[in-house]
C-alpha cells in the first residue's frame, strides 16, 4: 500500500488539477474534504502495475497525473488493451463496489501520480455523501456505455478496416476521458 502523503504540488481534492473532470466534477465541499482525509498519494514510474486482473480489490485509484493502460488477458495469454486511462479517472471502482476480483490490470504508461482510497473508507464516504455515490454511479454508467459501444463496434458485421477506423476514432477523439 502506498505511504500517506500529499500530492507533489500541495493540492488537495478541492483544488486538484482534475477537479473539473470525472468523479470529482460535481462533488460537494464536504465530500471532497472527506476524500482528502483518506487519500494516499504516490508517484509511480512508467511500467508500474497498479493492480492486476484477479486480485482482491484493496481500494480505488484516481489518476492525478500521467496515464495508464487498462487491459485484460485471454486464457491463451493474449493481452487486450481496453483503453488508456487519463487523469481524473477512477480505477477499480466496479470491483470495490461489488467486492469482486479485479477484472482488468492497470499499468502506468509514464511516470504517474495516483491517489489511493482504501475500500472500506471509500465505501463509507459513498454511504455518507449522496453526491459521491451519484458520481460513482455516473462513472460506472459511462464505463458500461463505453463497453456497449466497443462491443457493438467489434460485433457488428462491418468490414474490418471500417471497424478499426471507427474504434480508433472513438478511442482518440470521442472518449469522455480525453476532455
Amino acid at each position: 500500500m502506498p505511504a500517506k502523503s500529499g500530492p507533489e504540488n500541495g493540492e488537495n481534492c478541492a483544488t486538484c488539477s482534475v477537479r473539473d473532470r470525472g468523479f470529482f466534477r460535481n462533488l460537494s465541499g464536504a465530500a471532497l474534504k472527506a476524500l482528502d482525509a483518506i487519500r494516499f498519494t504516490t508517484t509511480y514510474p512508467e511500467g508500474a502495475i497498479l493492480f492486476a486482473e484477479g486480485e482482491t480489490p484493496r481500494g480505488v485509484m484516481v489518476l492525478d497525473r500521467g496515464c495508464a493502460k487498462v487491459s485484460m488477458m485471454s486464457r491463451e495469454g493474449r493481452i487486450l488493451i481496453l483503453r488508456v486511462a487519463q487523469p481524473g479517472e477512477v480505477l477499480g471502482l466496479a470491483s470495490v463496489i461489488s467486492n469482486t476480483p479485479c477484472r482488468t490490470s492497470v499499468e502506468t504508461l509514464e511516470r504517474s501520480q495516483v491517489n489511493f482510497y482504501q475500500r472500506k473508507e471509500f465505501l463509507r464516504i459513498l454511504r455518507e455523501h449522496g453526491d459521491a455515490s451519484l458520481a460513482a454511479v455516473e462513472q460506472l454508467s459511462q464505463r458500461y456505455a463505453m463497453v456497449c459501444d466497443q462491443a457493438r463496434l467489434i460485433g457488428l458485421f462491418r468490414p474490418v478496416p471500417e471497424r478499426l477506423a471507427r474504434f480508433l476514432l472513438a478511442w482518440t477523439v470521442g472518449s469522455p476521458d480525453r476532455r
